[in-house]
């Protein structure tokens, strides 16, 4: 096929007599796909293969030790190989009987942990997890064994929080006993352009796949560059005052003046006050939702638009496990039978919308972070807070890389925690302050409270990844 005629068949967006300009919303919302926690691909790297494969874990909620074991170590070789990958760093044992040039410039040769406590008194560079041991004391280990650490009053440090069970670069003087730090940092990131060159074929996301080709589908994505999502946290059902402030939102978008979004992401929870199993709670709860679909149907003007509910802290049923399932349809049948677009989502969730890839996680993850770091960010650091925790975030390629007594994860599913491949997008639904930052090439976002932050919410144009707080 001859260029122009490939531009041509562009044009016509892979639909016969179909120009991109003249695609009906009911077409491009063929391209939107909520992908649920529970059904993502579950992968493990292999070192023989160098290569993704899908785990051997059985998928279930009540896993065994085994997958404990394997959520840790997983996470490790994610970290592990995607740093062997950088031109910074290699693993100490590939320069045995080999000469390195000075001129090379600075190389981080990383020493395996076991070699450490083996090596008489010297200076290494390693990569493991931090660990508190039951004697109180720091330890950094890796899949093999574990050093003892010992910290300085101050120590120098990389952007990032560090807390327990968080994989970090320990650079430092091996005494024979301990490993006195003096350089703590976090794992240096990988964009997506990095990742797709070794992985371009492997499904990281999950999702419907789509029979037209990458590059047809990324131009009509560009192409259809005003096609929005309006995304906003703590959508309060049980307070009169934040219905009516989104009732003004819906109005607004159904007058001729804006255009419809394609979806809605309403992060939870959907109550001021955490549920409490009882008659009188699930009545409110469900009246809440009902009081929703009245509103929403208010509004004929914007029923081609999505409506995605994704459940946050104190949501039903909320059994405080990571991935979390959706708001229960005990309450939400209403919603679903009067908002034709309603689609109840797990916590996180993921979003496909033709070539891009969004997630979103609800979560008061800054806050959390902040209360279990092992090394306290500098204070003069803290304007800069939420730089801290995206750095976090895509250092441990891991939506919430907590201690899981703190924050407990499934084991089995922690895969639908982890952002590696890095997507595009990823929303941080939290109560602190909005923001948005692009990092290794992707975008990270916080709405905001929608109740607590002035009625903010965000605006995103996936097609050209503008980012508009209002």
């Amino acid at each position: 096929m001859d260029d122009g005629a490939f531009r041509r068949d562009q044009d016509r967006g892979g639909r016969t007599g179909t120009t991109v300009d003249a695609l009906t919303r009911a077409q491009i919302a063929e391209h939107f796909h909520v992908v649920d926690a529970f059904s993502i691909p579950r992968l493990q790297y292999s070192w023989n293969r160098k290569t993704f494969e899908p785990s051997t874990i059985p998928a279930t909620m009540f896993a065994s030790a085994d997958a404990k074991s394997a959520l840790f170590r997983d996470r490790y070789d994610i970290i592990k190989q995607r740093l062997l990958n950088n031109p910074l760093f290699r693993d100490a044992s590939s320069f045995e009987n080999e000469n390195v040039r000075e001129d090379q410039g600075k190389i981080f040769k990383l020493t395996p942990i076991p070699h450490i406590s083996t090596t008489p008194p010297a200076h290494h560079v390693t990569l493991g997890m931090l660990t508190r041991m039951p004697d109180g004391r720091y330890h950094v280990e890796d899949p093999h064994a574990s050093v003892p650490l010992e910290f300085p009053n101050k120590v120098a440090r990389t952007p990032g929080v560090f807390t327990e069970t968080a994989f970090v670069l320990v650079e430092g003087y091996w005494t024979g006993e301990v490993l006195r730090v003096e350089t703590v940092g976090m794992p240096p990131g990988e964009g997506r352009a990095e990742s797709d060159k070794s992985y371009k074929n492997i499904d990281f996301f999950g999702g419907p796949k789509s029979t037209e080709s990458p590059e047809r589908l990324l131009f009509i994505e560009k192409r259809l560059a005003e096609i929005h999502f309006v995304i906003l946290s703590d959508l309060w059902l049980d307070q009169p005052k934040v219905l009516s402030h989104f009732r003004t939102l819906l109005s607004a978008y159904s007058t001729p003046d804006f255009t419809p979004p394609l979806a809605f992401l309403l992060c939870g929870p959907f109550s001021s006050r955490p549920y409490l199993l009882g008659a009188s709670h699930f009545d409110a709860y469900r009246e809440g939702f009902n009081t929703l679909a009245d509103i929403i149907a208010e509004h004929p003007r914007l029923r081609e638009s999505k409506f995605v509910f994704i459940p946050g802290p104190g949501d039903p049923w909320d059994t405080k496990v990571l991935p979390r399932a959706r708001v229960p349809k005990t309450v939400t049948g209403r919603v679903e039978q009067k908002v034709p677009g309603a689609v109840f989502a797990t916590n996180p969730c993921r979003i496909k919308y033709f070539t891009h890839e969004m997630v979103l996680y609800r979560e008061d993850l800054a806050t959390k972070l902040r209360r279990n770091c092992v090394v306290p960010p500098d204070e003069d650091e803290e304007p800069d807070a939420h730089v801290h925790l995206v750095q976090t975030v895509v250092a441990q390629s891991h939506l919430c890389p907590l201690p899981l007594d703190i924050r407990p994860v499934s084991w089995a599913y922690d895969a639908a925690m982890r952002v590696y491949p890095l997507p595009q997008t990823v929303v941080l639904a939290d109560r602190c302050d909005p923001y948005d930052v692009a990092e290794s090439g992707s975008t990270f976002m916080n709405p905001g409270s929608f109740p607590t932050s002035g009625w903010s919410f965000v605006v995103y144009y996936p097609g050209s990844g503008r980012v508009q707080h209002r």
